[in-house]
């Protein structure tokens, strides 16, 4: 199956409204999540090994590849895996303000690295989503 039709527009996604307001819900809850761990004064991933910087990527690339598999309109999709970049260089700076964190443009780069990472592999979840679905495993409604 095609990522991409001939007009070089996402594959329809076999969506029901159930499922659309769900993963709407999810891909909103995951961003508040992010938000407010990030601006938490007591929470940091370990930094042992950078493996906060994996942290950031994973997590900035799951809130890019959400909304290919959930949102149904591609100005939708594009959006919102694109707000990903200006919410994580905010919430970096925003660091600075808060007691005991601190900015690092290095966690911002991986931000960066996991919003390319989401919208590159974003695709490849519609497809899978657009698989789940016709399958008859997905929500029905």
């Amino acid at each position: 199956m095609p990522l991409y039709t001939s007009g070089n527009t996402l594959v329809p996604l076999i969506i029901s409204p159930s499922y659309r307001r769900a993963g709407g819900w999810l891909w909103l809850t995951a961003v508040l999540c992010v938000v407010a761990l990030s601006l938490s004064p007591r929470f940091g991933p370990p930094g042992a090994l950078h493996a906060d910087k994996l942290l950031h990527a994973l997590a900035y690339g799951g809130l890019a590849a959400l909304p290919f598999a959930v949102f149904g309109r591609d100005r939708a999709v594009f959006t919102a895996a694109a707000l990903m970049l200006p919410m994580g260089f905010g919430l970096e700076l925003a660091q600075d303000y808060v007691p005991i964190r601190t900015a690092n443009a290095w966690d911002a780069l991986a931000n960066v690295m996991g919003v390319a990472l989401g919208a590159h592999l974003g695709p490849t979840a519609r497809r899978l989503a657009n698989r789940w679905l016709a399958a008859g495993d997905g929500p029905k409604g």
